[in-house]
Parts: structure tokens; C-alpha cells; sequence
């Protein structure tokens, strides 16, 4: 059975640490290791596209809010060069997914922003595939990765990215 998630309520501290917590190594079944390689696309794409030290892969972030401590693993931060004091935290997913924009809205997007005082913090989701049409049609602020570099202004905290090809 799967543990609940943990809801960040008033979060006070957060530090990027080098090494990850003591947690128990889990296997991944075939699902997960095929998410897990998208992501690493992902992250090698940007890695190129912006340089090494634009891209943040897998920070652990250890945080202190008002239920205690905690951790948690946003996917990548990027600081794209062409924009100045912005930082995307992203969430690499295989399909479009409700449970990412919440994880990204709650968690990793108000935590990056006690990190990065004064920078605009968007969150985005990278997916491989959208879902069923319909959900396609009703997904909240789904935009072209082309859109995603040319806008002058967001106007949005959280966009989802439909990124096939990143190989």
C-alpha cells in the first residue's frame, strides 16, 4: 500500500542538499524504468540546448514547514539563459498528469521560491503523450515547447509542455 502524500503547509526553510535521504533502493517495473528514461532524455535536452549549468537535474530538496521536516525531488530546475530571473521547475511525465500540476503547484513551485527569492517560478510539465482527446481538450494551459520560449510574459504558473521528440 502506498503511503499518503505529504501536503506542504507554510513551509520556513528549504536547502538543496548534495546527497539523497537514506531510503530503502525499490525496483522499478517496466512502466516506471520507461519514465524514468524520458526524464533523462529531458533533462540531456535541455542540457544542450541552454548548457550544464542551466540545468538542474533531480535536486533533493529538505525543507522544514509547519508539520516538520520533509523531502522531496522535483525532476529539474532550468534557468533558461533567455530569460533572466526566471526558473522553470519541471516534472517529466510519460502521460499528461492532474496528480504532476498538483505536485508542481503545491510542493516544488512554492519551495523553489524560497529558494530563489525574487525570481519567477513557473511550473512545467513535460510529457510524452497527452492523454484521451477530451482531457487533452480540458487540460489547464497546454502550450507548444516553442511557446514556452517565445512568451514575452506568463501569465500562468504552471503550463504543460507536450515534448515527443527529445532525442
Amino acid at each position: 500500500m502506498r503511503k499518503a502524500r505529504r501536503i506542504l503547509a507554510s513551509p520556513t526553510r528549504v536547502d538543496v542538499k548534495e546527497s539523497h535521504p537514506n531510503f530503502s533502493k525499490r525496483r522499478y517495473n517496466r512502466v516506471q524504468a520507461a519514465g524514468i528514461h524520458y526524464e533523462r532524455l529531458v533533462v540531456k535536452f535541455f542540457e544542450l540546448a541552454f548548457g550544464d549549468k542551466n540545468v538542474v537535474p533531480g535536486p533533493w530538496l529538505h525543507y522544514t514547514d509547519a508539520n516538520g521536516k520533509g523531502w522531496c525531488q522535483p525532476d529539474l530546475f532550468i534557468l533558461p539563459p533567455h530569460r533572466k530571473k526566471t526558473l522553470w521547475v519541471g516534472e517529466c511525465k510519460l502521460k499528461a498528469s492532474k496528480a504532476a500540476e498538483e505536485r508542481l503547484t503545491n510542493m516544488y513551485v512554492p519551495l523553489a521560491g524560497l529558494l530563489y527569492p525574487g525570481y519567477e517560478i513557473i511550473g512545467v510539465q513535460f510529457c510524452r503523450h497527452l492523454t484521451s482527446r477530451k482531457l487533452m481538450l480540458n487540460q489547464r494551459n497546454l502550450i507548444e515547447y516553442d511557446e514556452l520560449l517565445d512568451m514575452k510574459k506568463y501569465d500562468k504558473d504552471f503550463y504543460t509542455v507536450n515534448l515527443r521528440r527529445v532525442y
